[in-house]
């Protein structure tokens, strides 16, 4: 039986990734840095920033790494030492999009990134390794954009944007990214590659707000707000809530990425925006 090792499991593509894992008849591994049920997989406490996190563990065929991409090259000796050829890792279009953006923290996130890229491309020896750049994800109720966007409309019945907030996204299904990981398995074309993975279809910001008023049965309320006042709001309030100004700038900027060399590779195909209740995590 092959035998797979997830990390990062408990996050929004592992919650659907081990499942298909499963059904496809693999043994599934996980690791966490606090010890969970095990359930019909087995769980490792392990940090893998930690020299000889991988001790312990039963030799693996594969890795998917869904933990944050930067985990993964001092990770990597561990990874070869467990004997896998083969390694599926996330990393985000956040590479493109943040690199020249006026957050510094957002700059430095899109550089970790980067370098973690070249250092898996470097250092990955003999196995076969490809690099996932997911979009916007949603689904399940666990992601921190769209989930959280339907929470506060739920709670003041209104949504505030910059201007028209004219700038297209791609909002990709948590399950869409599951399934393009099982097909990147028997895929050869995919070795060494660095996909974008954005969702079905491409839309306004403005769009994919009013879309979750719909799902919500709500009638959209969009507020719209001068850019330089909202990011005067989003600065005052970021000291409690951690957001960023830049997010503003953002609802104008188109972020959409080129679907047609994962479609070629792994034959790609996720679905449009269209959340249920239970996508957006508010219940029936």
């Amino acid at each position: 039986m092959t035998r797979a090792l997830v990390t990062g499991a408990a996050g929004i593509v592992g919650h659907y990734l081990v499942r298909r894992l499963r059904e496809a008849g693999l043994e599934v591994h996980c690791v966490s840095r606090v010890a969970r049920d095990g359930g019909d997989v087995v769980w490792h406490a392990a940090d893998l920033g930690e020299v000889g996190w991988h001790e312990g563990l039963p030799p693996m065929d594969l890795v998917l790494h869904l933990a944050p991409l930067w985990l993964l090259p001092p990770a990597l000796d561990g990874i070869r030492a467990l004997g896998a050829g083969r390694l599926i890792a996330f990393g985000s279009t956040s590479l493109h999009t943040k690199m020249d953006s006026p957050s510094a923290v957002e700059r430095r996130l899109a550089a970790r990134l980067a370098e973690a890229e070249a250092a898996l491309a470097l250092d990955a020896g003999r196995m076969e390794w490809t690099v996932f750049r997911p979009t916007m994800i949603w689904g399940g109720g666990l992601d921190r954009n769209i989930s959280t966007i339907a929470r506060f409309i739920e709670r003041f019945g209104f949504f505030p944007m910059a201007g028209w907030a004219p700038g297209l996204r791609q909002p990709v299904h948590a399950d869409d990214l599951a399934q393009a990981c099982m097909a990147a398995l028997d895929r050869p074309a995919s070795h060494g590659c660095r996909l974008d993975l954005g969702g079905g279809e491409v839309l306004s910001y403005r769009d994919m707000v009013t879309r979750i008023f719909e799902t919500l049965g709500r009638p959209p309320r969009l507020v719209r707000l001068p850019p330089k006042l909202f990011r005067t709001l989003v600065s005052l309030a970021g000291r409690r809530t951690r957001l960023d100004p830049a997010m503003v700038d953002r609802m104008a900027r188109d972020m959409v990425f080129d679907p047609e060399p994962a479609r070629r590779i792994i034959g790609y195909a996720p679905r449009p925006f269209h959340p249920s209740r239970d996508d957006l995590g508010v219940g029936a």
